[in-house]
């Protein structure tokens, strides 16, 4: 959770562990939401979901 420490609660944080992580697809996924509005939160979305499923 609200722990500094990387990796380990790495499942248990909702978001700030993800920016502390610093991962290139949370990354990807956090410029991308910010770039496009939220009128576009339907395609971000469903890419969300194909980029996880890899």
């Amino acid at each position: 959770g609200q722990n500094s420490r990387q990796g380990e609660e790495d499942d248990s944080g909702p978001d700030s562990n993800q920016l502390e992580q610093g991962s290139p697809l949370q990354e990807f996924l956090v410029a991308y939401m910010y770039l496009y509005p939220s009128q576009r939160s339907a395609t971000a979305c469903h890419h969300t979901q194909k980029v996880k499923m890899g």
